[in-house]
């Protein structure tokens, strides 16, 4: 079974080096979404098994969504791509898994 994975960020191209890492393409479970809310929606219809999510979102702070996704779908793994470091994001994502 194909995992589903799910990209969230503002900029597409940011998930260019992620996707080809894993290689993977659009038929192999791959989708991406450019705005939080809109990947919130798609979270709320469709089981996804991975979210890999750019701490800078268009709509909403990425603490915001992230709380968000463990509140409706607290078994979807979650992966934030952030710039913080290993502190600075301690601090900022705590308690969220």
């Amino acid at each position: 079974m194909k995992k589903k994975i799910l990209l969230v960020s503002r900029d597409k191209s940011i998930f260019d080096g992620i996707s080809s890492a894993l290689g993977l393409r659009t038929q192999a479970g791959l989708a991406w979404d450019g705005r939080a809310a809109d990947a919130l929606k798609v979270l709320a219809s469709k089981t996804i098994d991975l979210v890999i999510v750019h701490e800078d979102l268009p709509d909403m702070s990425c603490r915001v969504f992230v709380e968000k996704l463990v509140q409706t779908n607290p078994f979807t793994d979650c992966v934030v791509v952030s710039g913080l470091s290993a502190g600075e994001f301690h601090e900022v994502y705590e308690g969220l898994g």
